[in-house]
């Protein structure tokens, strides 16, 4: 199975931080491969496991207008080109012309604006297309509960399509002792307290 993610369109620390969530699965799955589209070879600054590669997309265009050449029409070549078997956006955006399994992976929802969902080029795109193109997905992958309320309550048939990805620390980190922090801020900071 080759599974391909589009990070190419997120800026530096979104992009490492999916990245990371996407190496940590290609680790528990080695039998899987994934592709990375990125915009350039610096933009990846992890070293992959194996099973993990890149792809240089190039940078997606600025301009609106020219999103729906690069979405139906150069990604789906490109999917096709690595024989992909399902494909992951980290944006808003689905591909129309592709019959491939696609995920959307949204970090970036506008949680705090009542009035917003996505972010003003994405909402310029659809327009009014909005949530039949987002029916396309096979899955709608947020990072938080109220991103998943947002989205459920401005577009309900998305209820079943919607999970929530939790991004929390695991039960492998727990606090340190008092003389643990002591010991790092003595050999960091030589003891000075900073904040």
């Amino acid at each position: 199975m080759i599974i391909v993610v589009n990070t190419s369109t997120q800026n530096t620390v979104n992009n490492g931080f999916i990245v990371d969530c996407f190496i940590q699965l290609a680790q528990l799955k080695p039998t899987q491969q994934f592709v990375f589209l990125v915009q350039d070879k610096n933009a990846i600054l992890h070293t992959l496991p194996n099973n993990c590669s890149t792809y240089i997309l190039g940078k997606q265009p600025k301009a609106v207008l020219f999103w729906a050449y690069w979405y139906n029409i150069k990604i789906p070549r490109i999917l096709k080109k690595l024989n992909a078997t399902s494909y992951i956006n980290t944006d808003a955006v689905v591909s129309l012309k592709t019959n491939l399994p696609q995920f959307l992976f949204l970090n970036n929802i506008e949680v705090d604006n009542p009035t917003k969902v996505f972010t003003d080029k994405v909402t310029t795109y659809y327009k009014k297309t909005i949530e039949a193109n987002l029916l396309k997905a096979k899955k709608i992958i947020v990072t938080s509960k109220a991103a998943k309320e947002k989205i459920c309550g401005t577009f309900p048939s998305l209820q079943p399509l919607v999970c929530v990805l939790s991004v929390g620390a695991n039960a492998n980190f727990v606090p340190c002792t008092w003389q643990h922090q002591q010991e790092i801020k003595n050999r960091v900071t030589k003891g000075n307290d900073y904040f």
